[in-house]
């Protein structure tokens, strides 16, 4: 298991690396809006379940693997945003209907089963989707930008994913 302290400083170094970089200012291709879009979905999921999580949590563990991830979610959000604005495309403004509902299905739960829940539907699924998206962005785009951001993107997804994994045979 990886050391609290460890998580957040790979958390902030992996940040700053998407911070870092800059948006090309070229058209983006329908392909290309399309799979900036597949980002963010999975981005705003991962966002507000995590919100929820910081606040609803009782492992000390959990909440920070959420406030990591709300961390994580607004910089590559922000980032997201650049290079859509920069290449004309339009990303989603709110979260889709299976985050609402995923949302209102954790609100019911509590204690050790929210956490576990968390765990399982943001930590550990919805990183294995966001691992799909960022490989299939890695092969699939022709923006140098957007390459980039899931290169830079994929080994936080694995180790947030693995922590997860980590955590969850931790509670059990």
């Amino acid at each position: 298991k990886m050391p609290s302290e460890d998580f957040k400083k790979m958390n902030k170094e992996a940040g700053a690396k998407v911070e870092a970089f800059k948006a090309d200012s070229r058209s983006l291709s329908k392909g290309d809006a399309a799979l900036l879009k597949d980002i963010a979905a999975g981005g705003m999921m991962q966002l507000e379940v995590s919100r929820l999580a910081v606040k609803m949590a009782t492992s000390e563990d959990v909440r920070t693997i959420a406030q990591a991830e709300v961390e994580e979610q607004t910089i590559l959000g922000a980032k997201l945003k650049e290079i859509a604005k920069a290449g004309g495309a339009e990303l989603p403004e709110e979260p889709d209907a299976s985050t609402k509902e995923m949302v209102t299905k954790l609100k019911a739960k509590w204690g050790a089963d929210f956490d576990k829940s968390y765990l399982e539907e943001s930590g550990v699924e919805g990183h294995k989707q966001l691992k799909s998206t960022m490989s299939k962005v890695r092969e699939k785009a022709e923006d140098a930008a957007i390459k980039r951001l899931a290169t830079t993107a994929l080994p936080l997804i694995e180790s947030h994913l693995q922590v997860s994994q980590d955590e969850m045979a931790e509670l059990g």
